[in-house]
């Protein structure tokens, strides 16, 4: 695992995602409607996150538990973060 992911706990990278996801909620965008008149859409994101070891002793299994996590999130009613 490279030294620079060991840096951040789990927790405090929970705390930054629900940061960033707080920030994303109060975006909108315009999109083209299937009529061709543009509508405003708020967006909305949902997090996974997973930290070495707790959730896996390599990249790819941190990631797994990431992405894991992510749909989680999605799962359970979407714009959230889940911790793996």
């Amino acid at each position: 695992m490279p030294s620079s992911c060991r840096r951040t706990p789990v927790t405090d990278a929970a705390v930054i995602a629900e940061r960033i996801r707080r920030r994303v909620e109060g975006l909108a965008i315009e999109v083209d409607t299937p009529n061709g008149k543009a509508q405003l859409t708020n967006l909305t994101c949902s997090v996974g996150t997973g930290g070495y070891p707790n959730h896996g002793d390599t990249l790819d299994a941190v990631l797994l538990a990431a992405d894991t996590a992510t749909y989680q999130a999605k799962n359970s009613g979407r714009n959230r973060v889940v911790i793996a």
